[in-house]
Parts: C-alpha cells; sequence; structure tokens
C-alpha cells in the first residue's frame, strides 16, 4: 500500500485528503526513551541523596574533588560485569551521579542517531489520515474501502494524541482477532469463576433459612442477634465487592491487550463487559441463591413451585438494599475523603518518594475510570427496576 493508492481510493470523499503519514516501527527508540526517563528519575534521587546528605553532614562549602560532599560520603554502587566473571565477583566502587550522567549521555546520542535516520525504520501496515473536510473523516471510519474482510480495519477516530495506545497501532488484523478470542474466553472463564463465591455470599445473606433447612447449623440460631445482623447485612455485600474489584483489574488488563487503538474505545468495552458481569452476578445469581433455601424447604413440604418461587425470591431484597447503602456511602464518602491520595500521601509517600518527581506524580493522582465508575450505577438502576 502506497501513498498513491491510498490518497486514490481516499479522493471519493468530500473535501481533500491533506496529509497522509504512515507509520513506523520505533520500537528501538520508544525503548530507548523509557530508558532515558527511568536514568532521569535515578539520577534525580541520586542527586536529592547528596543533597540530603550535605544538609546532614553541615557542608556549606564545595570542597575541591569533589561536590557538595567528600567522595566517600558520596551515593555510589558497584557496577558488576556479567560478560566477566572475575569483574563480578569483585565488581567496581562507581559514583551514582557520574554514572546516570554517562549513561543519559550515552542514550541522548543513540536517540539523536535514530532521528536523524528515521526513515530506515520499517513500514507498518497502519497510516495517520488528515481530511479537509471533518465530515470526511467520519464517512470514511464507516464506509467498507476493501473488498476482503479484515482489509483498511479497524478505523478509528481518537480524540487526541494521548487517546492513542501506540502499542497496539501496529498490530495486524489477524493478530487482533486472535487476541479479541482469546481475551474474551479468558474474561467469560473468568466471570463463570466468580458464580460460586457470589452464590455463596447470596446464601450467608438468607442464614436463618439455611439453620432451618440444615439441622446441625441450628447453633446459629443462638448468636447475639447483633452479629447474625452483621453477617447477614453487611458481610455479603463486602465480600462481593472485594472480589468485583478483583474482577475489575483482570478485565482492565485482558482488555488492554485486545489490541483496541484508542483508549476512549476501550473504556468503553471495559464497561460493556463490567455491566454484564454485574447484572449476571450481583442480581441474577444472588437472588436465585439468597431464596434457594427458603425454596427447598417449602418445595420438600408439598407446595406448588410458583407459588414459592413468588413468595421466597422477593427476600433478596435484604440483600440489595445492603449492597445499594453499601455504594451509595462508600461512593460518595470515596469521593469527598479520596482515600487512595490521603493513604498515598500520608503513608506511601514519607516512605518511597525519594524525589520531586515522585511526589507530584503521586500527588496528581489518578483519574476517574470511567469504564468501571458508570456501570455501577447502571446496575443499581435495575435492581430498582426489578
Amino acid at each position: 500500500m502506497s501513498e498513491k493508492v491510498l490518497r486514490s481510493q481516499l479522493e471519493v470523499f468530500p473535501g481533500e485528503v491533506t496529509a497522509i503519514s504512515f507509520n513506523r516501527d520505533y520500537s528501538a527508540i520508544s525503548q530507548l526513551s523509557a530508558r532515558r526517563e527511568r536514568l532521569a528519575r535515578a539520577l534525580e534521587v541520586a542527586e536529592i541523596s547528596n543533597l540530603r546528605k550535605a544538609c546532614r553532614a553541615g557542608v556549606q562549602k564545595r570542597a575541591k574533588g569533589s561536590s557538595f560532599l567528600k567522595e566517600r560520603r558520596r551515593s555510589s554502587f558497584r557496577s558488576r560485569n556479567l560478560l566477566n566473571i572475575f569483574a563480578w565477583l569483585r565488581p567496581e566502587k562507581v559514583d551514582t551521579d557520574l554514572f546516570y550522567q554517562e549513561e543519559l549521555h550515552n542514550v541522548g546520542e543513540n536517540m539523536e542517531f535514530y532521528r536523524r535516520t528515521r526513515e530506515d525504520f520499517p513500514l507498518l501496515r497502519s497510516a495517520f489520515i488528515t481530511f479537509a473536510n471533518p465530515l470526511a473523516a467520519h464517512i470514511a471510519c464507516q464506509t467498507v474501502i476493501h473488498t476482503s474482510s479484515g482489509y483498511m480495519t479497524p478505523r478509528t477516530m481518537p480524540l487526541s494524541v494521548d487517546d492513542v495506545v501506540w502499542s497496539n497501532v501496529s498490530i495486524t488484523s489477524r493478530v487482533r482477532m486472535i487476541r479479541a478470542v482469546l481475551s474474551n474466553v479468558l474474561v467469560v472463564a473468568t466471570a463463570t469463576a466468580c458464580v460460586v463465591p457470589v452464590a455463596l455470599a447470596g446464601l450467608l445473606s438468607q442464614i436463618i433459612y439455611i439453620t432451618q433447612a440444615i439441622p446441625w447449623l441450628s447453633w446459629i440460631n443462638e448468636l447475639p442477634v447483633s452479629f447474625l445482623g452483621l453477617l447477614q447485612g453487611v458481610v455479603p455485600p463486602v465480600l462481593v465487592t472485594v472480589l468485583v474489584k478483583g474482577f475489575i483489574l483482570i478485565l482492565d488488563y485482558l482488555v488492554r491487550k485486545q489490541g483496541i487503538s484508542s483508549r476512549s474505545q476501550i473504556d468503553v468495552k471495559i464497561q460493556d463487559y463490567y455491566f454484564y458481569f454485574l447484572f449476571v452476578q450481583v442480581t441474577l445469581v444472588v437472588s436465585l441463591s439468597a431464596g434457594l433455601t427458603a425454596i427447598a424447604n417449602e418445595m420438600a413440604s408439598g407446595a406448588s413451585l410458583a407459588a414459592t418461587l413468588a413468595k421466597n425470591l422477593p427476600k433478596a431484597s435484604n440483600y440489595f438494599i445492603s449492597y445499594i447503602l453499601l455504594q451509595a456511602l462508600s461512593v460518595s464518602a470515596g469521593s469527598l475523603l479520596r482515600m487512595d491520595r490521603l493513604f498515598g500521601k500520608l503513608l506511601l509517600g514519607p516512605i518511597f518518594d525519594k524525589s520531586v518527581t515522585q511526589m507530584m506524580t503521586r500527588r496528581k493522582g489518578q483519574d476517574i475510570q470511567w469504564g468501571t465508575f458508570v456501570p455501577v450505577f447502571t446496575n443499581l438502576s435495575c435492581i430498582g427496576r426489578f
């Protein structure tokens, strides 16, 4: 595919194509950029460490042959050469600042060389196309351009440069399809594995009826009323919430590995999966499991199935009331308190943050994850409707 052929296929849309830029495999320079960032962070930490040592030592003037500190007091580490066994056994002690400065200089020279020879990087099977008329871009994204399945797809319109997942741009349609299939299989398997613990949480919310069905559990009725209320009303929603948090982490990782090149589309995909999971697990599974014990008792006594279901399935409302209260209070309290920032600032920051960059990164915090934020309230509205 050349620029001439691609332009001829797209000139049928209103306006004109102003620019076509083919993507290239810049993985080598991307790795260098990431290494440069790590070296810069490490150099900042080392220099701040030396400044702190100088302040503690009360050094005011710069001694000859050292900066701020004597050589024996400056930050250093032992460099091990893996290619030489004798040098690895007896590593050389090097100055931390000088080592990182030299490494940064070498990485910068390599990146400058790659910038001068960027045309030598291999071309990828994707391109950025700019239209003079914004309407043409929307039409091109919704038009079947190639006759063969999988070609000239997918087509996306990123909201901004930050919305592009650059590591997924170079993925071919076949690899993207394989990743999507494997990801969907793993998501379904993970959701299926969550059925048992969610059902157990639903049974726990009806512990009184379980003691009536299983005689040897009658000792539970002798427990204090306050403890039984806590066991039935608070523990099940908390267990389900913890389980859902774990599922969110797995779901986020699997969806991002599907090869989607837009972060906004990744959030939409996570939102769809997460809502289906919440509706099936938190609503349907809990409703059925919470009424199973009472249904089994009455069915054993000869009651009709329809009347038994109509009478006992609404008993799951106790669980849902606790769940709705827990979600409403936890979300509102979390939005006001921002527990993650508070915990990071008071506990994690003083322990792990050794530089200004690390402090500013932790202070910035995380943005709202819309893919997992909206489905919670959508599921609550479904519970209220039913």
